[in-house]
């Protein structure tokens, strides 16, 4: 009964941790996704070579230093190509960001890159660099929509012509345009479908992937279900931000009056002129990482009702250099919402109907006593089942080795 019990209670943390994640389509391939601080990494194989590029939702390009580059003074691990490049395509390649870096080089279309059980033979084009001005990574993989691309062909040839853009990855990957990324299980999933506890609706006229954010609050009380969320405008009215989600960017970027608003309720932060940030007086430990105010985006859902996005206090804690911390918001007349956003949840990308999926890992209130008593009696009649077919699995266990035991002394 020990072991029954045992295998009961496995299985019902089995199920709450399944019920926790967004769900896939079918088809699903996974890559690793791991938060390296300042940008998300994941890597594939390309050109036979094993690469972590910087994951990129904010642009559609992908490329990868060349070692030459990598030799004259930059810092490439092992994440560059030297040879068995694929196919040179004749045309230049360079991508310019916001941050003002650049890179420049030849774009290539690859031998092959694999994805999974996905070989994409002769059909991944990525740029071959050979200068570039203040990148943190020699390699970069763009999963943004074809309409961003900031790569353009300039001549001509007998498959694209003058100022068309080449195939995207998201159109390589035989027309897949749903993919989750789901930092805090370190996955990034290319899908058929994706489905969260809230869906949103992206803004078509943006090329990238932006949505409205309502209003910005924040919860100093976190031991309130519901908390005493308060606006951080100064003005109860016209406070939408068009917001992009961009996992290439460290940090949040919000209108100066929320970044402020939100600092002055922390009492060891103070701005630092050399950082352009807020500082804190020293690290914070876990402990006062887990109790910091938790930021809380107002979004409506596809419906128009208005929808919570929590992220937690601790994920906006980034440690720029050695013992000094500094607070990942930054004040900004544009909008972009970054990595913090990602390691407080699973956020889905459906381009087909032109929506993200979010399931967050705090949860903004409870589900209705309806909706609670159907979950809970789910999982504890799934439950049920398995300890009844377990308990029988046993028994006809125990019978058999009965009878062979009768068996074999009849012998």
């Amino acid at each position: 009964m020990k072991t029954y019990l045992s295998s009961f209670l496995i299985y019902l943390g089995y199920l709450a941790q399944f019920s926790s994640t967004a769900s896939l389509g079918k088809n699903a391939i996974t890559l690793p996704l791991n938060d390296e601080i300042f940008y998300l990494s994941t890597s594939f194989n390309l050109n036979n070579k094993d690469i972590s590029f910087l994951l990129d939702s904010g642009s559609s390009d992908t490329w990868v230093f060349s070692s030459k580059l990598c030799k004259d003074g930059y810092y490439c691990s092992n994440d560059y190509l030297d040879f068995n490049l694929g196919t040179n395509t004749g045309y230049s390649f360079q991508s310019e960001y916001f941050g003002g870096q650049t890179v420049v080089g030849e774009l290539y279309i690859a031998s092959e890159a694999t994805f999974g059980s996905n070989n994409l033979k002769q059909k991944f084009y990525y740029g071959y660099i050979n200068d570039t001005t203040n990148f943190i990574t020699s390699a970069l993989f763009g999963i943004g929509q074809s309409k961003m691309q900031s790569q353009k062909l300039y001549s001509y040839d007998d498959s694209y012509p003058s100022n068309s853009t080449y195939p995207t990855f998201l159109e390589d990957i035989n027309g897949r345009n749903t993919f989750l990324i789901d930092l805090p299980n370190n996955k990034f999933d290319i899908s058929d479908h994706v489905n969260g506890d809230l869906t949103i609706n992206l803004n078509t006229d943006s090329h990238y992937y932006q949505i409205n954010v309502t209003d910005v609050g924040i919860i100093t009380n976190l031991k309130k279900n519901n908390g005493d969320l308060k606006s951080l405008f100064d003005s109860a009215n016209g406070n939408t931000v068009k917001s992009i989600l961009d996992t290439g960017s460290s940090v949040l970027q919000l209108p100066a009056e929320v970044v402020s608003n939100y600092a002055n309720k922390i009492s060891s932060l103070y701005w630092d002129d050399s950082q352009q940030s807020y500082v804190f007086e020293s690290c914070p430990s876990d402990n006062v990482k887990q109790n910091l105010p938790h930021l809380v985006l107002t979004v409506k859902n596809k419906n128009g009702e208005s929808k919570y996005i929590k992220i937690r206090g601790q994920d906006l804690v980034v440690e720029v250099e050695e013992g000094v911390c500094a607070l990942a918001l930054s004040p900004s007349d544009f909008s972009v919402l970054g990595i913090p956003l990602f390691r407080s949840g699973t956020i889905g990308f459906d381009l087909d109907h032109q929506i993200i999926t979010w399931k967050g890992l705090v949860r903004w209130k409870l589900r209705s006593s309806l909706k609670t008593y159907k979950y809970l009696t789910g999982i504890l009649i799934k439950a049920l089942l398995y300890f009844l077919i377990q308990t029988y699995k046993k028994k006809c266990e125990q019978t058999y080795a009965r009878e062979f035991s009768t068996f074999k002394k009849s012998i």
